[in-house]
């Protein structure tokens, strides 16, 4: 079959080579901009100019081309036939070809051998056309020479013409993989760079086409890649800027096509139509299924986590001995056990003096600060002497990290200090390894308007770092070690960065990728980083998109992590994640709960989403549920084991435990619906799960819901603190549980899992609260959002066991009277006195505020003693709020 198709393809090659030979173009570039809507800048503008000038692009009436539109099999042929020189002429010699304006061209196109159309005796002429299918005929067309680094094996159909078209230079960079949609400026280009035989612009191989995971070729292609980002698109859609499909034609007196808008697209070969290419295999790993996070027993208390050995950064931090506070512009080290010689033992201030600490982590002897600056002036030592004068090379937010060492608690020494360009997403650390995930979004539009010469290696985030070239700016990468995701590369870099914090001159190991990121999920061996891709397949020539088409998928970029850091997979869900909750690996499973928001007709059409991933290729789906609670929103989600936790909400709380431990076919095994919902859960032990959330009375203001199924916002009352029991798994019930104040109170732990303290063994739990308390019931929660009276901040500490429920221990608060909580207002999160964590070490409890810390005895909640912190007034305190 491969061995006619080969020959085929040779006969229609040299069949047209005759035809071809006798076509003359002057196709000479211009300045000039060919139509109103391809600016100078375009990285087609020469090869549209050229053609136009030739009389093969006509454009539409109102005077514009539209290039980056997907173009129809009809408008290819139309540009394919007036660029060979040939004539229109025939009528139907397809089924769905008759004599529409289209039909002469694709008539004479059959009768030349350019195309065949498809085994049902059709062309579908308003299909868009992909890349494979257009260098079919585009290779034909122009006599390519065959490459037999393909005739040796069995080969796709596609391999030859597009390895043609390589060796001539003829693939746009901004073609990126196979089975792309070609746009009509990328037609033009490819013809116009055969036309001229212009060979000096970057292009394509068919090796990096058919690669999962292609690198950048150049610093050439990453600068064409930039303008084609730069011109002529919405801020929206494909990596932020709108790729769209037209519904013109180029014929100016026809009309337009109506396209479907989900048409298949098949190859021009009737025998190679539905081709699929083979994605490689990824390599097995082997990873224990993630813990439930439950702390470990000890003398002190640690970070409550999603994952057990795979720590996450928080704002206090402590070991034995000592608590670790980011307080302002500062770190605090404060000797806590024994508690009542408690004392603060270091300041901790930074070299950079515009640096804001914002989390850390604490390893031993090793202090790990991350936190943002802002650079107004950059030194480089890119080859590029100008980069400075760049304007995004001066200014902007960075990430800083700073390895202090603490063997000594009272003379804290900085080590190192590494800065990178743009923001974080999120970061874990391993054992001594710190792991960042970095968003950088360079400021092309400024770039391309600068008065410096503009390159692709100007865009590269730029990191510096202590040990090496110290105060010298210089790029995380080179231009061909970043790589891209092919059907949605964008103009912004997502980099993760693995760092050895025991060795202060250890190298910094990175991978970069032309992507976002939103959430971070980590394994042992594995990093998985979510990105929402935003959808809008609906749009009219004129880049007009319908908002009821819009919506979102979630890209999942995954990283292996045991030597260093490798791209290793990309898999992609419908909706959007909740947060890092909703990612989970298990054996040889990535499972992930997604969420879509639609509306349509002013109802809430949303839903939530269970998918199961092959860990070792995250394009392939396993087994998923979908629509689970059809117009609710999601709340919670938590994986554990071989089962699956969800809350959704909309009038009351289901509850939903779901089983995966089959990949292939997860099933709903029971659903609980009470009043109320949770906005996270935290394992209990295997057959019972705590839930944190709100308690909701859906009858106050009934007559206020504007919105089917709902209610109003007046009928969310306190927080509530309850336990599922899941032992019958069919049957799901609300064990115990605790309302705390009314509408208004509120925790961090409810939306920041590290805000709780919980350690079953020692039966113990608390978290920072802020009650409200409603004086006069009588009038119900309406007049307005805040309508309680805050009685109480600081920590509430509760017991728990399956016979008596919570018992509500304690309570610790950081003000020294009533009178200076009520004068605190009710914006606590800015308030030096207001709790953020509590903690243990040994038999003692501390409540820690940014201006005070205070220990109490854990069997009687009795008051050992309170240490004063002095705070920077000019500095404002506030939580990071994390979603």
């Amino acid at each position: 079959m491969f061995t006619s198709r080969i020959i085929r393809t040779i006969v229609c090659m040299l069949f047209v080579s005759v035809l071809v030979a006798g076509a003359s173009s002057t196709f000479a570039a211009t300045a000039a901009t060919p139509f109103k809507d391809v600016v100078s800048g375009h990285p087609f503008t020469a090869s549209i100019a050229a053609l136009k000038n030739d009389n093969v692009l006509r454009g539409y009436p109102d005077g514009t081309f539209i290039p980056d539109n997907s173009i129809s099999r009809a408008e290819f042929l139309t540009i394919m036939m007036r660029a060979l020189g040939g004539t229109q002429n025939g009528q139907k010699c397809f089924k769905d070809v008759g004599n529409e304006w289209f039909a002469g061209t694709v008539c004479a196109a059959k009768a030349r051998g350019l195309v065949k159309g498809y085994d049902d005796g059709t062309f579908k002429p308003s299909n868009n056309i992909s890349f494979a299918e257009a260098s079919s005929v585009v290779a034909n067309a122009y006599s390519l020479s065959e490459s037999f680094s393909v005739i040796d094996r069995a080969i796709k159909w596609y391999e030859v013409p597009v390895d043609g078209l390589s060796q001539a230079g003829a693939i746009p960079t901004t073609i990126d993989y196979i089975q792309k949609n070609v746009s009509r400026g990328e037609v033009a280009e490819m013809i116009w760079r055969l036309k001229t035989k212009t060979t000096d612009r970057p292009t394509k191989t068919l090796a990096s086409l058919e690669s999962q995971f292609p690198t950048i070729a150049s610093c050439s292609e990453l600068e064409e890649k930039a303008k084609a980002f730069s011109v002529g698109h919405q801020p929206y859609g494909r990596g932020g800027l709108m790729y769209l499909d037209g519904d013109g034609v180029l014929e100016e007196e026809a009309m337009p096509l109506q396209r479907p808008l989900a048409a298949p697209m098949a190859a021009f070969d009737a025998g190679a139509v539905a081709s699929k290419m083979a994605t490689p295999e990824a390599s097995a790993d082997t990873v224990a299924p993630a813990a439930a996070g439950v702390a470990a027993p000890g003398d002190f208390s640690t970070t409550n986590v999603q994952v057990e050995g795979v720590d996450e950064a928080d704002i206090v931090k402590n070991d034995a001995n000592y608590i670790y506070l980011v307080s302002g512009s500062n770190v605090r080290i404060v000797k806590a056990s024994p508690p009542d010689q408690m004392a603060q033992t270091a300041k901790l201030t930074f070299s950079d003096k515009d640096f804001n600490p914002s989390e850390m982590y604490v390893d031993g002897d090793i202090l790990v600060v991350t936190g943002t600056t802002y650079a107004s002036t950059v030194a480089s030592d890119s080859p590029s002497s100008k980069i400075a004068a760049m304007p995004i090379r001066f200014g902007g937010s960075k990430v800083e990290v700073f390895v202090v060492d603490i063997k000594d608690r009272s003379n804290p020494k900085e080590i190192r200090s590494l800065a990178f360009d743009g923001s974080q997403v999120s970061s874990r650390m391993i054992g001594n390894h710190l792991y960042l995930v970095l968003n950088y979004n360079p400021n092309i539009y400024s770039m391309l308007n600068s008065d410096v010469p503009f390159s692709g290696s100007l865009l590269l985030p730029y990191y510096k770092d202590s040990s090496a070239n110290p105060g010298k700016d210089r790029a995380i990468a080179t231009c061909s070690q970043v790589r891209f995701i092919p059907q949605y590369d964008q103009m912004n870099f997502v980099t993760v960065v693995n760092l050895d914090v025991s060795d202060a001159s250890a190298p910094l190991k990175k991978e970069v990728v032309m992507g976002a990121g939103d959430a971070v999920y980590a394994s042992l061996h594995n990093l998985y980083v979510g990105a929402r891709h935003f959808q809008y397949p609906t749009a009219d020539r004129y880049n007009i998109w319908t908002p009821a088409s819009a919506h979102e998928n979630t890209l999942i970029y995954q990283f292996n992590i045991d030597d260093g850091v490798t791209f290793k997979s990309k898999g992609e869900v419908k909706g959007t994640l909740l947060n890092q909750f909703a990612m989970d690996e298990n054996g040889d499973s990535f499972r992930v709960v997604t969420h879509t928001n639609d509306w349509g007709n002013g109802k809430n059409t949303s839903g939530t989403h269970l998918f199961i991933l092959d860990k070792n290729n995250l394009a392939k789906t396993l087994g998923s549920i979908e629509n689970i609670a059809p117009n609710e929103d999601m709340h919670s989600v938590r994986f554990l084991g071989n089962r699956a936790y969800l809350v959704t909400f909309n009038q009351i709380d289901p509850f939903f435990v779901i089983d995966v431990s089959d990949a292939t076919a997860p099933k709903i095994l029971g659903e609980l619906k009470i009043p109320g919902f949770s906005d996270y859960l935290h394992p209990y032990d295997e057959n019972h799960i705590i839930g944190f959330g709100k308690e909701v009375d859906p009858t106050i203001d009934i007559d206020k819901v504007h919105t089917e199924n709902a209610v109003y916002y007046t009928a969310i009352q306190g927080m509530k603190i309850a336990l599922f029991d899941v032992t019958d798994v069919a049957n799901p019930k609300a064990m115990f549980k605790e309302v705390i104040g009314d509408h208004g109170t509120d925790s961090e732990v409810l939306y920041n899992h590290k805000a709780l303290l919980y350690d079953k063994t020692r039966n113990l739990f608390a978290f920072p609260v802020t009650v409200m308390e409603i004086k006069d019931k009588s009038k119900g929660a309406a007049g307005g959002l805040f309508e309680g009276q805050q009685v109480f901040q600081g920590a509430y500490v509760y017991t728990l066991d399956l016979t008596d429920g919570f018992k509500l221990k304690g309570t610790i608060t950081n003000y020294d009277s009533s009178d200076a909580f009520n004068q605190s207002n009710y914006y606590w999160l800015e308030d030096v006195n207001a709790i953020k964590r509590v903690l243990y070490i040994g038999d003692y409890l501390y409540g820690v505020s940014v201006g005070k810390i205070k220990a109490v005895k854990r069997d009687d909640m009795s008051e050992v003693k309170a240490l004063p912190l002095e705070v920077d007034q000019s500095t404002p305190i506030y939580t990071p709020i994390f979603y």
